[in-house]
């Protein structure tokens, strides 16, 4: 299961800028005053993932 996170590391590193750039939109736009704070689903929504790989891969890009 950890080898489809080795392999694809170009990949992943995409994954992860969308998901910094679209944290901080979320941050930026006051979303979290008015909705909370995000969820892994929300974010994994916007990537075209499911939230189990999601949570996954960010964790295991960021350690």
């Amino acid at each position: 299961y950890d080898r489809q996170f080795v392999t694809r590391h170009k990949e992943n590193s995409d994954v992860l800028s969308a998901f910094e750039r679209n944290i901080r939109d979320y941050f930026e736009q006051d979303r979290a005053v008015s909705g909370g704070l995000p969820s892994v689903a929300y974010f994994a929504d916007k990537a075209c993932l499911s939230a189990g790989y999601f949570g996954d891969l960010i964790r295991k890009e960021t350690g």
